[in-house]
């Protein structure tokens, strides 16, 4: 017996993942809270968000390793918003 499994499951858990790593995030709080709460708003766009909020829209020569992480965090973030918006 086979079970059917929906295919929109995995991203919408993907992305909850995701949100709850971001918004447990310290460092760069007041950014972030600034991004996420227009998320709706900057669907597939909130790494650029980041950067423009942080760094006046120009990536710095040197990224924190942090800073980094959120910005990989958020690009998936935007991935699996994406995805589950087809």
């Amino acid at each position: 017996m086979t079970v059917a499994t929906s295919a929109s499951t995995e991203p919408e858990k993907q992305s909850s993942t995701l949100l709850a790593e971001l918004e447990r995030l310290s460092g760069q709080d007041v950014a972030l809270a600034r991004l996420l709460h227009h998320r709706d708003q900057h669907i597939g766009k909130l790494a650029e968000g980041f950067i423009a909020i942080n760094w006046c829209g120009e990536m710095p020569e040197v990224i924190e390793p942090e800073e980094q992480h959120i910005i990989d965090l958020l690009c998936e973030y935007d991935a699996a918003l994406a995805h589950e918006a087809q």
